[in-house]
């Protein structure tokens, strides 16, 4: 018994000193992952940073896109585009609302972020700022512009006429708006100051025949007789032929005819127009019981309006008369309806070419 006390004592050094260099041991290690663990957490913060940052520059870029889009289609088709300044709009709020939801978690995880990030961070604010504002510029010009391509022309046949025409004149002098008289030779003879006044107050002068005879045009030698007289009685009320001939056949191109009336027309120097809109005002005995006149034009107008407003690469030139005292008193309701539907108002004469249907 004695024996084995005296060999555990002996043996007590040797294990305390063991279990004293174990304890070391392990503290050395346990030192040398402290060191390491604090730039380890400090990277991964930053990596978390960025992860925060890079959706926001993500949507930024998804933003910039639609900005993209929204300055593509201010071309011709944008002002149909009633949507656009509505969708840019909500685009810009969308921008607001994800710049405040995004950063917003930058600040609260990182509670001391790199400088790099900070800069990163306030750059993209200042550029997000940057497109809202852009966005809300170009949805200003967007709503502002004018469709320069939108371009209508308001014709008269069958004048001039002492009780209307003076009236239509004003009207259109009110509006700002020029627009395009076919003018009837016997009539120009009558009322010399009229068209005079017409022409002084810019408007387009064109031949409607002398006579409004259709079968006469129709018989040989009849087109050029027709034109001929009226150039003698237009000359006589203006001083002069207007260097820009334009014509409209009585009743439209559109009579059958041996004759090659259409290329007669361009051998004298002429220009022909037919139309695509009318209020129909010279068919106002068919004017429903139940309707009054005005209801009945207006409803003509705006049936008629949407088909030749509809037409591919052609000009919408509406027909209306001067005779109709029914027309002068609506002639304000035409404007500002063109005018709604974004068109700005042009003279035949601006035109290259004749446009018949």
């Amino acid at each position: 018994m004695k024996a084995m006390k005296h060999r555990t004592a002996n043996h007590s050094p040797h294990i305390l000193r063991t279990l004293t260099s174990a304890v070391l041991i392990l503290l050395t290690v346990m030192s040398t992952s402290c060191a390491n663990f604090v730039p380890r957490v400090s990277a991964e913060d930053g990596e978390l940073t960025q992860h925060i940052v890079v959706p926001y520059q993500r949507e930024t870029v998804e933003t910039s896109s639609a900005y993209d889009q929204a300055e593509t289609m201010t071309g011709s088709d944008i002002a149909d585009e009633s949507s656009l300044p509505e969708t840019t709009a909500a685009t810009t709020e969308s921008v607001t609302t994800e710049s405040s939801e995004t950063t917003g978690p930058v600040t609260e995880n990182t509670s001391e972020p790199p400088a790099e990030t900070v800069a990163d961070t306030t750059e993209t604010k200042s550029a997000d700022t940057a497109m809202v504002e852009t966005i809300a510029a170009v949805t200003t010009a967007v709503t502002e512009k004018p469709a320069a391509d939108k371009i209508v022309y308001l014709t008269f046949d069958d004048g001039p006429n002492k009780t209307n025409t003076t009236n239509i004149l004003d009207t259109l002098d009110k509006y700002g708006v020029k627009a395009t008289f076919f003018t009837v030779g016997y009539l120009v003879d009558r009322y010399p100051e009229l068209v005079a006044d017409c022409h002084e107050r810019g408007h387009a002068i064109g031949c409607h025949s002398y006579d409004h005879d259709y079968a006469r045009i129709q018989k040989e030698g009849g087109l050029e007789a027709e034109i001929s007289e009226w150039e003698t009685a237009i000359n006589n009320a203006l001083g002069e032929v207007p260097d820009e001939k334009l014509f409209r056949f009585p009743g439209g191109s559109t009579k059958k005819s041996e004759l090659d009336l259409k290329g007669k027309l361009t051998d004298l120097g002429y220009k022909g127009y037919d139309w695509n809109c009318a209020n129909y005002d010279s068919m106002l005995k068919k004017c429903p019981a139940n309707m009054t006149a005005d209801e009945w034009l207006k409803k003509n107008f705006t049936d008629t309006f949407k088909y030749g407003s509809s037409l591919k690469n052609s000009p919408l030139i509406i027909l209306l008369h001067e005779s109709y005292t029914e027309t002068a008193d609506m002639l304000g309701w035409i404007i500002e309806f063109l005018q709604d539907e974004g068109y700005s108002f042009g003279t035949l004469d601006e035109l290259d070419s004749s446009w018949y249907y």
